[in-house]
């Protein structure tokens, strides 16, 4: 049997276990693959020395918070049982992304926001008087004459700046979501893992 055939059967027999559970169980097992295969060991041998996948799947049921330590030890308490490293201490991560938040992070978002928000109802704020300007137009412009040439060309080209603007509104507010849910995903990365 090789590692593959084993997490196989061992997946399948976990039966009622959430995806996340035995996902965890399956890298536990992983790292200890991983380390014997280091140690010289091959994945038939690594395999006997963990037993029958079926036997493993039920030793893990049995006790939801066992580890594979404490089920090797169980076996043959002589046992060692090398395992996965140690997860790093994250309070360096946390204390980080509270300050850098508290003394940047926030201030940037906010002032980005109000930039993005000032061009946004600029932009609006031109689209909507380029249309009462041609609505004034057509109401009071018999008294124009000769201006009225120029006056229908300043309000076609605010009309289509501000048109620009609103396009350029979209992208600003798509962009600033986008870069604003990776910043928060890099934030919770850190907290959860630290540097």
């Amino acid at each position: 049997m090789n590692k593959k055939d084993y997490m196989t059967i061992l997946s399948r027999e976990m039966g009622s276990y959430t995806y996340k559970d035995v996902q965890e169980i399956v890298e536990e097992l992983s790292a200890h693959f991983d380390i014997g295969i280091e140690n010289g060991k091959t994945e038939g041998q690594i395999c006997e020395e963990l037993g029958d996948p079926v036997d493993m799947a039920k030793a893990y049921k049995e006790d939801a918070a066992t580890t594979l330590g404490d089920i090797l030890r169980k076996k043959n308490p002589n046992t060692t049982c090398v395992s996965a490293p140690a997860k790093k201490d994250a309070s360096g991560g946390i204390i980080f992304v509270i300050l850098f938040n508290i003394f940047i992070g926030v201030w940037l978002w906010l002032w980005l926001a109000g930039l993005v928000l000032g061009i946004v109802g600029t932009s609006l704020t031109g689209f909507f008087g380029s249309i009462v300007g041609a609505i004034a137009l057509a109401v009071t412009g018999v008294g124009l004459g000769a201006y009225l040439a120029p006056v229908i060309t300043f309000l076609i080209a605010s009309f289509l700046v501000s048109i620009a603007g609103m396009v350029l509104s979209y992208f600003l507010v798509k962009y600033y979501i986008v870069f604003l849910i990776k910043y928060i995903k890099w934030n919770s990365k850190l907290c959860k893992e630290g540097f």
